[in-house]
């Protein structure tokens, strides 16, 4: 009984423990965006440090379709899911999801500056949301990708949600994060005046089984304790990242004390 509950600790506890410290990550990225206040481009140098920037994203090299509306975008991510009619328990399930981005320009009335979104983390409001009963004919886009994945069965038996969330050329972002170059480098793109992204994102992910508890547990706050990318207001991303905090943190919670609790009674 006491091996079963042992597991139990370990199987539930373990995923709670990254759960609370993820929640953290979240709530201390809402206390970044309190405390600081958007700047003008213009004011940025390479000792500004962290900087939080408003303004208007940009195509730079490139950009991406996004899958289900053929939209051109500069950083999105995308979710597939399926209804499952149970009553009062009725929910969506996760089917596919993937996300994708460019190098973007931000541009106030001041100036621009070069984006790197590589390693950020990202609040991205949804943009699209569209619902395809069983035997609906989806639009084209979502045909396409229907025929082009395998991960998704092309003749579904239940309703879909198809998600896309964008940050498309011409749309508002807010980004805070570090400033990398600035000035009149000649590395710099022509008309942008610096550079804001992490230098050397560590995007190793992390492998269960193999990393100890306390290296997971460092990447997981490193994951979250980047910089900050959002297409949606100020006050919407704070709102959102504090809520997102507070769930994963009280779940985080629930995970670990429950089978700790029972570990300690048995």
């Amino acid at each position: 009984m006491a091996s079963n509950l042992l597991l139990a600790f370990v199987f539930a506890g373990v995923p709670g423990v990254l759960m609370a410290v993820l929640g953290l990550g979240h709530v201390g990225n809402y206390v970044r965006m309190k405390r600081l206040e958007p700047v003008d481009i213009r004011t940025m140098d390479e000792q500004s440090g962290e900087v939080e920037l408003t303004g208007t994203a940009g195509a730079h090299e490139g950009t991406s379709l996004s899958p289900f509306t053929s939209t051109e975008t500069v950083v999105q991510e995308w979710t597939v899911k399926a209804y499952n009619p149970r009553g009062r328990r009725s929910n969506w399930t996760l089917l596919d999801s993937g996300e994708d981005s460019h190098p973007f320009v931000l541009e106030d009335s001041t100036g621009s500056v070069l984006v790197d979104p590589a390693g950020a983390s990202r609040y991205l409001a949804s943009t699209t949301t569209i619902e395809v009963e069983p035997d609906e004919s989806p639009p084209s886009p979502i045909r396409e990708y229907l025929d082009g994945t395998d991960d998704v069965d092309s003749n579904p038996s239940r309703k879909r949600r198809y998600t896309e969330s964008r940050l498309d050329p011409g749309g508002n972002a807010y980004v805070l994060g570090p400033v990398r170059e600035s000035g009149h480098s000649v590395d710099l793109p022509a008309g942008v005046d610096a550079v804001v992204g992490v230098e050397n994102p560590d995007e190793r992910g992390i492998t269960v089984g193999e990393d100890g508890l306390s290296e997971v547990v460092e990447q997981v706050k490193a994951d979250t304790d980047q910089f900050i990318i959002t297409n949606s207001g100020e006050r919407r991303a704070q709102r959102g990242m504090l809520w997102r905090g507070i769930l994963f943190f009280g779940a985080g919670l629930v995970f670990v004390t429950v089978p700790l609790a029972l570990l300690l009674l048995g």
